[in-house]
């Protein structure tokens, strides 16, 4: 187990944003009455709540690693695992609002994972010796490379079939599209500022050093969790009761 340094009060600044957050999102969502209201505000919630977990856990140490073991840049490992659990999170929602059927669900969380878990291992790539007789080098390009194109696979589904069935459900499609640019826009530029805080290698620090890089990752993830669910909830709500009008103008 490490300790944070000079990046300690960015990570309690994400520990008590995210704590303000899933109060500020939770009392947003007190209005929920419909069944796919609620599903939206107990997955929204959740986004800042795995955030709290996370930087507290940064804060005290219990978070990160030193890579190589014996000393090294600090590897917060807990900010992966929030990304594997809060991302997914992401895509439900916007599926949720969208209207999807379970198939493109499970396609976004599918090439969700494996972009997450591929970037991650060829960030550890660098770090490790030869496997299976293949150096590190060329498994950082392999890894990096899937996740490069699971990534562009991901928002191409975003921007395409999601964006379509959510046209198709009528009341959704101006809510959807708000939720939708912002999550493409942040997830273009996170991995952008991942690389820049990181140096897109564990144990390293990117150009921008470890604090200025753990300050902008943090205040990504704000907008990402906070600032997103926000955003949702008022959108989610607006959806439906927009639903009941239509459907109330149709039967009169």
């Amino acid at each position: 187990m490490g300790q944070p340094g000079g990046e300690l009060p960015w990570l309690v600044l994400g520990a008590v944003g995210m704590l303000a957050g899933t109060v500020a999102v939770g009392w947003l969502g007190r209005d929920a009455t419909t069944p796919r209201e609620r599903r939206i505000r107990a997955v929204t919630v959740a986004l800042p709540a795995v955030g709290v977990a996370s930087y507290v856990s940064m804060a005290l140490g219990t978070g990160l690693a030193a890579v190589p073991a014996d000393g090294g840049t600090a590897v917060y490992w807990a900010r992966y695992a929030d990304w594997l659990f809060t991302t997914p999170l992401v895509l439900f929602d916007l599926a949720l609002l969208a209207g999807a059927d379970r198939r493109t669900v499970a396609t976004l969380v599918g090439l969700d994972v494996l972009t997450v878990l591929a970037g991650v291992g060829g960030a550890a790539a660098g770090t490790a010796g030869p496997l299976l007789g293949i150096g590190p080098g060329v498994w950082r390009v392999l890894l990096f490379g899937v996740a490069g194109c699971s990534l562009a696979a991901l928002l191409w589904l975003i921007l395409g079939d999601l964006t379509r069935q959510a046209h198709r459900s009528g009341p959704a499609e101006g809510s959807f599209t708000t939720v939708r640019n912002l999550v493409v826009g942040l997830w273009v530029v996170s991995p952008v500022a991942w690389v820049l805080g990181t140096g897109a290698t564990l144990g390293t620090a990117g150009p921008l050093g470890v604090v200025a890089g753990t300050a902008l990752l943090t205040v990504l993830d704000l907008t990402a969790k906070v600032g997103f669910g926000v955003v949702v909830l008022r959108s989610g709500t607006t959806v439906d009761r927009r639903r009941d009008v239509t459907a109330a103008t149709d039967t009169a």
